[in-house]
């Protein structure tokens, strides 16, 4: 949405916001996570909802709270929460480390 026209990103924010908020309720349930819910967790805890000053409202800290969560019921953050130093991480892990800071970040936010 930054990265396009004003009037096109007016038009689409409502239609955009109310499709992610449609779907998230039902992705909530799902036990356990993909990593694709993680990233989108994320990415809906960053962005900011509001255009043209038309609040549009995600609760930004309570998502990233159940994100947070649901990693500890999760294989994917395995190696993240029961960290062992082992020498040098493969890119898989890495991108999972990365993934769980932004998570937490998001959360102190």
């Amino acid at each position: 949405m930054r990265n396009t026209a004003q009037e096109r990103a007016s038009a689409l924010a409502g239609q955009l916001f109310q499709e992610a908020k449609a779907l998230l309720p039902s992705t909530l349930l799902n036990i356990p996570q993909s990593i694709e819910f993680f990233q989108v967790a994320v990415i809906l805890s960053m962005w900011s909802t509001t255009i043209e000053q038309t609040p549009l409202s995600i609760d930004s800290w309570l998502l990233s709270g159940f994100a947070l969560q649901q990693t500890l019921a999760s294989d994917i953050f395995t190696h993240v929460i029961d960290f062992k130093h082992s020498g040098s991480l493969s890119k898989s892990e890495l991108d999972r480390w990365c993934l769980w800071n932004h998570l937490c970040l998001v959360h102190l936010q």
